[in-house]
């Protein structure tokens, strides 16, 4: 990427929450390795903070993020001998968040300022997607978001053996309608598992508190399926993505940008993109994750 690209997405890039891609509190790492830990490894008193109150109570107090309590442990997050180790719970999003999904949704705006950035397959050509999230009230300092803070290797997934239940939870998220899923189209969705490839695309993490948040996408190897489930219409570059049903319903829309087009990209949505996105988009440049 040409420094031109770079001093676009280097402004105001001061956004704490993020790490140096291979610092964690200033201490050098070169390797990230992804250790299991058993969910009752959540306490009782965290436990019994998760209830229908919480939008509630976050919405009059959004401060409560900075209690100690919002995340999951500080020593979730070690180097030893060069060597970042961090605990994925196996619930990935209520057992690292320590919340439910939907939750995690909203915590996700006031702590990262965005959701997450994708990469998918639309016929053979690899894409970033940058989804325009709809105003929630949220300063959130640019409309299109992309983040997770870390990447790993997309071979990394066995590793994290994720329960049957995560899949199937987002499995769910990604063909549901906006109506009530009743025991027949439950019944349906398990038998068709196998029509879905898991890909783990990265991990965002906050450094003062230790939470680690997966994020994952759900491929169908039918290629009708995406036009089935989207409007794709072409627009200079890139392809805009609208959203019939399903995953991304929060956004009103989403860009799919080719890896070989995201120069162009980033300069005409220069003053768009979120600080935290042009942050991980520096970072992915500077790691050859994109061009």
């Amino acid at each position: 990427m040409d420094e031109i690209f770079k001093n676009i997405l280097r402004r105001d890039n001061n956004y704490e929450a993020l790490t140096h891609l291979d610092m964690y509190n200033n201490e050098h790492f070169k390797k990230l390795k992804i250790n299991l830990v058993d969910k009752s490894y959540i306490d009782e008193d965290f436990k019994n903070s998760i209830d229908d109150n919480w939008r509630i109570l976050l919405r009059k107090n959004p401060g409560m993020h900075n209690n100690p309590k919002v995340g999951v442990d500080k020593n979730s997050f070690r180097i030893d001998n060069g060597v970042l180790n961090f605990d994925v719970y196996q619930s990935n999003f209520k057992n690292m968040m320590g919340t439910s999904r939907e939750f995690t949704s909203e915590r996700s705006i006031y702590l990262l300022g965005c959701k997450s950035i994708y990469s998918f397959i639309l016929k053979d050509h690899f894409h970033i997607l940058l989804g325009q999230r709809r105003n929630r009230n949220v300063e959130i300092k640019g409309k299109i978001q992309a983040i997770p803070a870390g990447f790993v290797e997309l071979d990394d997934l066995d590793k994290t053996s994720p329960l049957e239940e995560t899949i199937r939870r987002e499995y769910i998220e990604e063909i549901e309608d906006d109506g009530y899923l009743d025991a027949v189209k439950l019944k349906t969705i398990e038998d068709s598992f196998s029509n879905y490839q898991k890909k783990l695309l990265g991990f965002s993490w906050i450094r003062d508190y230790g939470c680690v948040d997966a994020d994952f996408f759900l491929i169908n190897k039918d290629e009708s399926w995406i036009y089935n489930n989207n409007y794709i219409e072409q627009n200079k570059n890139w392809n805009i993505i609208r959203k019939k049903k399903g995953f991304f319903k929060e956004h009103e829309l989403v860009f799919a940008v080719p890896y070989n087009k995201i120069e162009e990209f980033i300069l005409e949505f220069k003053d768009d993109i979120s600080v935290a996105s042009k942050y991980l988009l520096l970072r992915s440049s500077e790691n050859r994750l994109i061009l």
